[in-house]
């Protein structure tokens, strides 16, 4: 019975060790250095002879001499599995239960990982001291299992120890895997040669690709040249063909792309978002939100290329277009945050990077005009509407107040064009600020774009993801019936990256029938997770026929409803749309901001000698003078008043009639009788409505709205006497 029981332990104990046949007895690479052959030929003869701790020393200064040597590893992992079995053999039947324990934590991965630093360190002190080969070899497994990449930094503070330590470092690395791979592309930096060279070792046998830019920077850059000849002798074990080549400036920035441009890349779905940095040698990570996780790790990348070439264009258009990413990232969550009341400490938690985020901003605001083109540029290509938006920003506020562009940078042009109505509303504004001289051939869209803008102040928004262009524009005229402006995108993957880059939508239509890359499920459950996205209301538009089938799917998710194709717009409105806008804030709402801008630039437009033709956007100024905030309504009305537009006169005495039975402000009446004064002016004969107004309006308590329409009177070059009395 103790045969078989150790044959089971045996045959358990090699399937652990993942041994097939080991290396080959007496077997050694014909180009390795002639000390660390020699010391593998004496490490085989102890093995053979059946002395492993003797054996396990020669193999362990054999690796340590050239970590490159994977034949030397794996002779140290064959003398501590010999050692397993032994240990395993001389106990009894008990010990096959141990060995079940072990195989499972082998093939059972956790994705709980545990960061806590005592235990951390506990585990970490008892596994680089103890002598129990079995209880070693468990809790190697049991610790890699507990608390995965968070091991890591104690590990690599160990490859600057002894030689049995260094090895065990190199070993628990290995196990740890590919979670291992970003906090020890960090450890590269480290200023100690050994460390460096056992974390390139770890790199090369867990073999990840994604480690590749960061061992061609330290093959490129590194005063060791030992140390950079196994950089890149890691890279071509890793790599053998396409990127062993390459360039580590072209390497690192292509990498940072994919950070920037990729929320999923080398980021599993186990790991918690933590940023790894090195410090005065020792690695550490901080605890970071899980949006701006991507951001500040190209960041870092971004920086090395940078340091290999500082003038490069790419990584300074990348760093540009990354620390834009950064700061509306930040901003877009806590706008959400805000508008949906979010907890106390999540708001503290925002409040508190605040300083960080600004100065990120500032640093957006002092690059040269020529590098934020570009990144324009690029921001354009790579889809990103938010960071677009933002670099336009800064391009506006760059502007000196007066003085009229003499050209136009084609990127800008572009932007005006741009599918996305963010990009284009923030493009046109900056045109108009620029107030460009004549030969300036866009000027009639950047009135279209304002005049969109503009009009959004009376309308609530929809996202709508509908494949089908004639499924879309049915919904769009459905949603006009409840004053609702629809923009559509056709794909899935490109819907969910404009709801989240730009979130403030009021609602978001999604068609069942979106599949491929990014199906309907997929999107609106990316949509729950984010916290910009998370209060949205959705609207899943599903056949007749299917409408049971999505309801079962969608129905209990909160704030998601699912609606008939068939369905009427005023059924829409009535039982669907309106519930979700009861509580609205519309003086935060997104479209009133918009508005409020568009109509500034209106104004300073019409203010202005300039080669856009105003009448195209009077009608769009007239129809917002009935919205009911006045961060809109005021500088319409100025816009009116400079552009003398006639037949705004019935909405300015409607606003008249506001202030005078109190619920509207003395600005916003005061405006009104401006502008009343401007379009009036010089008028032969004014209308009975004009004439009230302007009577009521002096017979006033506030002293401002006397003087307006006093000032509205003699515009009209008729004195009235009351007023002249009040005055």
């Amino acid at each position: 019975m103790r045969l078989r029981v150790g044959s089971v332990i045996l045959t358990l104990a090699l399937l652990i060790a993942g041994v097939v046949g080991g290396p080959g007895i007496g077997v050694v690479d014909a180009a390795m250095r002639a000390d660390v052959q020699g010391l593998l030929d004496q490490g085989i003869s102890l093995f053979k002879q059946g002395k492993l701790d003797e054996a396990r020393s020669a193999f362990e200064k054999a690796m340590l001499l050239d970590p490159s040597s994977e034949e030397a590893l794996e002779w140290v992992e064959q003398v501590g599995y010999h050692e397993l079995v032994k240990a395993l053999q001389a106990e009894n039947d008990a010990l096959s239960s141990v060995v079940g324990q072990i195989l499972r934590l082998t093939y059972i991965e956790t994705r709980n990982r545990s960061s806590d630093s005592s235990a951390i360190e506990s585990a970490l002190n008892e596994y680089f001291s103890s002598d129990d080969i079995l209880g070693n070899y468990r809790l190697l497994h049991t610790s890699v299992s507990q608390h995965g990449m968070y091991l890591v930094p104690g590990c690599v503070e160990r490859l600057a120890g002894d030689q049995e330590e260094r090895v065990a470092a190199i070993r628990m690395l290995t196990k740890i895997k590919h979670d291992a791979v970003v906090p020890l592309t960090r450890a590269l930096h480290h200023p100690t040669s050994e460390v460096v060279q056992g974390v390139i070792h770890a790199l090369k046998i867990i073999n990840d690709p994604g480690a590749v830019p960061s061992l061609k920077w330290v093959a490129q850059t590194h005063g060791d040249s030992v140390v950079r000849d196994r950089a890149q002798d890691a890279i071509r074990s890793i790599d053998p063909q396409s990127r062993q080549d390459g360039n580590a400036y072209d390497l690192l920035l292509a990498q940072a792309k994919r950070f920037y441009m990729n929320s999923s890349y080398m980021n599993l779905t186990y790991h918690d978002p933590v940023l790894w940095q090195l410090e005065e040698g020792m690695l550490t990570y901080t605890n970071v939100h899980p949006w701006s996780l991507n951001e500040l790790r190209a960041e870092q990348l971004i920086e090395d290329a940078r340091g290999l070439d500082p003038q490069g264009e790419v990584g300074n258009v990348l760093f540009t277009c990354n620390s834009v990413a950064q700061y509306t990232e930040y901003m877009s969550t806590r706008l959400v945050f805000e508008r949906t009341g979010a907890e106390e400490s999540q708001m503290a938690e925002l409040l508190a990077e605040e300083l960080q985020m600004k100065k990120v901003q500032a640093r957006i605001f002092r690059m040269p005009d020529s590098l934020l083109y570009s990144a324009l540029d690029q921001s354009l290509v790579d889809r990103r509407p938010e960071v677009a938006q933002e670099i336009i920003f800064a391009l506006r506020d760059s502007l000196v107040e007066g003085e009229r562009a003499s050209a136009v940078s084609p990127v800008l042009l572009r932007a005006q064009d741009y599918d996305h109505r963010g990009v284009r509303f923030a493009a046109s504004e900056c045109v108009a600020y620029m107030n460009p001289s004549a030969g300036f051939d866009g000027a009639t869209t950047a009135i279209e774009n304002l005049s969109d803008g503009l009009v959004e102040a009376g309308a609530r928004v929809a996202l709508t993801i509908f494949p089908d262009e004639d499924d879309a524009l049915r919904v769009r005229g459905l949603l006009n019936t409840s004053n609702v402006v629809a923009f559509n995108e056709l794909d899935g993957f490109r819907g969910l990256h404009r709801a989240i880059n730009f979130p403030p939508e009021d609602v978001i239509l999604i068609s069942d029938k979106v599949a491929g890359e990014m199906p309907t499920a997929e999107i609106i459950s990316r949509l729950r997770k984010d916290p910009r996205t998370s209060d949205i209301p959705v609207v899943v538009v599903s056949d007749d026929a299917s409408v049971a089938a999505a309801e079962s799917v969608y129905g209990e998710m909160e704030k998601v409803v699912v609606v008939q194709r068939s369905i009427d717009g005023a059924r829409l409105r009535d039982d669907i749309l309106s519930p979700f806008f009861q509580d609205d804030t519309s003086e935060r709402a997104q479209s009133i901001r918009v508005a409020s801008r568009a109509a500034d630039a209106l104004y300073f437009l019409a203010s202005r000698d300039s080669v856009f033709d105003m009448s195209l956007a009077e009608n769009a100024l007239v129809s917002v003078l009935e919205n009911r905030v006045d961060s809109v309504r005021i500088p319409a009305c100025h816009a009116i008043g400079c552009l003398g537009t006639g037949r705004a006169e019935n909405a300015l005495v409607g606003i008249c009639s506001e202030g005078q039975n109190g619920s509207a402000s003395v600005d916003l009446y005061r405006a009104a009788l401006h502008a009343l004064g401007d379009v009036v002016k010089n008028r032969t004969a004014l209308s009975a409505t004009v004439k009230e107004a302007l009577m009521q309006a002096g017979e006033s308590s506030e002293p401002q709205i006397i003087k307006a329409a006093a000032r509205a009177w003699g515009k009209s070059g008729r004195i009235q006497p009351a007023v002249l009395l009040s005055e």
